[in-house]
């Protein structure tokens, strides 16, 4: 068996296409530690991803030019989530419409967007053990 072969998706017989190898790691900076340890000591108990559109530039054809920061957060607390980091100045959209996307978020130098929670998701929680209640 060749290398191609065994790094194809199975069950392709056709066009067979290798797969990097390679384990994705993300760069965690240290202002999305510090936005996540504010989130986790305000809403202890409230579950929470962050990331960035910055992770994934890698894998785009087209480079953009400006990054998000995503906040994913439980469906309850997301408005208390947007307030509390309006009330620390950040430039924060609570779940845009593709409209608000275009017009506001895409002008903006660092915005901060806060999203629903997406359950069964595969995330590693790279902070939490710093923040538990």
């Amino acid at each position: 068996m060749n290398s191609t072969s065994r790094n194809s998706a199975p069950g392709s017989q056709r066009n067979l296409f290798p797969f990097e190898t390679n384990a994705f790691i993300p760069d965690v900076t240290l202002s999305m530690k510090q936005l996540y340890g504010s989130i986790r000591k305000q809403f202890p108990f409230a579950e929470s991803c962050i990331w960035t559109t910055r992770w994934i530039n890698e894998f785009m054809l087209h480079q953009p030019g400006r990054f998000f920061t995503i906040i994913e957060v439980e469906k309850d607390v997301m408005e208390s989530v947007f307030f509390a980091l309006k009330e620390q100045g950040k430039d924060v959209f609570l779940d845009p419409s593709d409209e608000v996307l275009n017009k506001y978020v895409i002008d903006t130098r660092e915005p901060v967007i806060i999203t629903r929670l997406t359950q069964n998701r595969n995330t590693e929680d790279w902070q939490c053990e710093h923040h538990n209640p």
